[in-house]
């Protein structure tokens, strides 16, 4: 699960999320998106975006097959998507391996970073980029030395443009959950940088965790989540796989890679409960910047899916929009992303149960129904 983002159109991406611009908790909906020769259903897949009219699906499960296609999806009219096969399956030099759980990153201008996953051999811990300027595309496998993060899957990413770096988050993993954090530069390909990071005085640092999420925030005046001048990846939710309502996680942290420094942010839940394979996001409506952040979907407890649609407001109050919500999509393992469709959050597939069959819809949040 994706996410985190930053500056401009391109570079607001630490991965599944972006800038975040309001001015009060809207009342909003959530709408369907028309789509033509659109991917087969598929869970845990990743969407990233090129630009403001087109972004890149790649990978995911669906009825016991990992999946390497690779979909461009484009703007065609208002209210709709056509999406292209853009890369043959069958092309092995160009396309990484089948799998689903695995991060997928924007970078510098049109780029995108993929890492690691699960697929029916075990985890990875491969790194591929494609630069989607250059055609054919092809995905390039980068090749590293030296230590680097292990193989994992269900983990969170972003790319943070004050250190020019992929940053990775958690996951899962043979030798079990993670809370470590690593980099990685275009300008040193050939190494990853574990991330040492400093506790919060009070809090300490997040519990290792699978199925959360990950977003970026620019910072702003009136935050009370990013200071101004910076861009602030934040961590929220997933499973720390014990089997009670503790085990879904709701904590909320803001991850520092300048200072390597965790900082626990308290929020009031209000009947927000702890979920993972959920999905955050920010929201966008105008140049004006609030930092509002809305999660929806997942699991919580009891292997129930969420129908809520919450925000989190200027005053760090998680709010309820479920009854102006619209249809909401029933859904967790989602691909995920912001700053493509209007600036809003966008979701595609994923699944309404563990032992549901996975889907294809695509949703957007529109804060002006």
């Amino acid at each position: 699960l994706s996410v985190f983002f930053s500056v401009s159109s391109m570079q607001l991406l630490f991965l599944v999320l972006g800038h975040i611009l309001a001015a009060a908790v809207a009342a909003g909906r959530w709408e369907t998106i028309r789509q033509y020769n659109a991917p087969s259903p598929v869970c845990w897949s990743s969407l990233s975006y090129t630009n403001k009219t087109h972004v890149v699906l790649f990978g995911g499960v669906s009825g016991g097959f990992v999946k390497n296609t690779t979909w461009i999806g484009a703007i065609t009219s208002p209210g709709s998507i056509h999406w292209t096969e853009s890369i043959p399956t069958s092309n092995r030099k160009c396309t990484p391996p089948g799998r689903s759980g695995h991060v997928l990153v924007s970078y510098a201008e049109r780029k995108l970073a993929l890492f690691g996953g699960v697929d029916f051999s075990g985890y990875l811990n491969d790194l591929w980029t494609l630069d989607t300027t250059k055609h054919p595309l092809c995905w390039k496998q980068v090749k590293t030395t030296g230590a680097a993060p292990v193989q994992r899957t269900y983990l969170g990413g972003l790319w943070n443009t004050q250190t020019d770096e992929v940053v990775l988050f958690g996951g899962e993993g043979a030798a079990g959950l993670f809370n470590d954090v690593w980099g990685w530069s275009p300008k040193s390909p050939a190494k990853w940088r574990e991330i040492k990071m400093k506790p919060d005085r009070k809090y300490g640092t997040p519990q290792p965790r699978y199925g959360h999420s990950v977003v970026g925030i620019r910072g702003s005046p009136d935050s009370p989540l990013c200071p101004p001048g910076k861009v602030c990846g934040l961590v929220y939710g997933g499973s720390n796989r014990i089997a009670k309502p503790s085990g879904y996680l709701s904590d909320l942290w803001f991850i520092d890679t300048i200072n390597n420094q965790w900082k626990y942010i308290e929020t009031k839940r209000h009947g927000m409960v702890g979920r993972w394979a959920n999905i955050i996001a920010p929201l966008t409506m105008n140049e004006r910047r609030n930092d509002q952040l809305v999660v929806f979907g997942g699991e919580v407890w009891n292997e129930a899916i969420s129908k809520g649609t919450y925000v989190l407001d200027n005053s760090s109050t998680w709010k309820n929009l479920t009854t102006t919500a619209g249809k909401v999509p029933l859904t967790m393992a989602a691909a995920v992303l912001d700053t493509f469709y209007g600036g809003q959050p966008t979701v595609w597939g994923g699944q309404s149960g563990n032992e549901n069959p996975c889907r294809a819809d695509m949703f957007i949040w529109n804060e002006k129904p």
